[in-house]
């Protein structure tokens, strides 16, 4: 039987490690292709919004060093509090995602149940379905849809496009 932990657990289990983690991840970046190809979609300052953004390392402070400005939304006080550390002028909110209202379009917006320090860890996670269903519904077409990317960690990538 597997045990998924609250949404206070895992808080708990960022705040507790947030520094172990911004220091594993900071380069540690399985992820670059999907950046950089998410980057390159990107106009000149662009605002991206990152849900889920940790400590703003390294997906943050990639976007960041292309001339994009962040608005970072993390549950973890100690999360945000690396992102203002060290990125002070970008944006960085500590909110549940789940319940945030920004109440302002984004250029782009982006943000999986892993293992951290021996403990369940939760990113995001919605049906396939679902995540067709909330691209589409808001305005985006889908370019790009990989399940478990070997050259990605086993990440599943959803890379969508505001249409015009």
């Amino acid at each position: 039987m597997s045990h998924h932990p609250s949404a206070d657990q895992i808080v708990d289990l960022y705040d507790r490690h947030a520094s172990i983690w911004n220091k594993l991840r900071a380069n540690h970046f399985i992820d670059s292709k999907w950046i950089e190809r998410f980057a390159s979609l990107l106009t000149q300052s662009a605002n991206v919004l990152d849900l889920g953004c940790g400590s703003g390392q390294p997906v943050a402070r990639y976007l960041i060093e292309t001339g994009a400005s962040v608005v970072g939304v993390d549950s973890s006080k100690q999360m945000i509090a690396l992102c203002s550390g060290q990125f002070p002028a970008q944006e960085w909110i500590h909110a549940d995602m789940r319940t945030l209202a920004l109440n302002r379009q984004f250029d782009a917006i982006g943000e999986a149940l892993g293992i951290f320090q021996g403990e369940t860890l939760y990113h995001a996670s919605l049906d396939p379905r679902e995540y067709a269903a909330q691209l589409h519904d808001h305005g985006f077409e889908l370019l790009e849809h990989v399940v478990e990317d070997a050259d990605c960690g086993g990440h599943t990538v959803w890379l969508g496009r505001r249409l015009p």
